[in-house]
């Protein structure tokens, strides 16, 4: 007797036509930098790497240990980021990342000029 009402609650809601196409997924914000190289520097603490001596956010090692890894993004979502280094994938969650950083795209400044006439 109890389901009665709540099958009496629960029937309008199933007859309505709820478009399924508009719940699209929002992407992340950083989603378009797919393929370019990242480097993630990890949270120190994360590592067991507790120190009274500040350490820089971008240090590569630390107490011979490395903090970094470095890649390309294949995806990257609020729970993490997941990299191909050296043709394996790594999975770094979001709780363990300190920064992520894009190295810059270097050009070729090479300039060539004619030799005068």
């Amino acid at each position: 007797m109890k389901l009665l009402p709540l099958a009496l609650v629960l029937l309008p809601l199933a007859s309505c036509n709820i478009d399924q196409s508009s719940n699209s997924t929002v992407k992340h914000p950083l989603s378009a930098r797919k393929g370019d190289a990242i480097e993630v520097q990890l949270r120190r603490d994360a590592l067991g790497a507790k120190s009274g001596l500040p350490i820089p956010p971008t240090a590569d090692v630390f107490n011979g240990a490395e903090v970094s890894i470095s890649g390309e993004l294949r995806k990257i979502t609020n729970a993490g980021v997941l990299l191909e280094v050296d043709g394996d994938e790594v999975w770094v969650p979001s709780g363990s990342i300190l920064l992520l950083q894009f190295p810059t795209k270097k050009t070729n400044s090479l300039s060539i000029s004619s030799p005068p006439l």
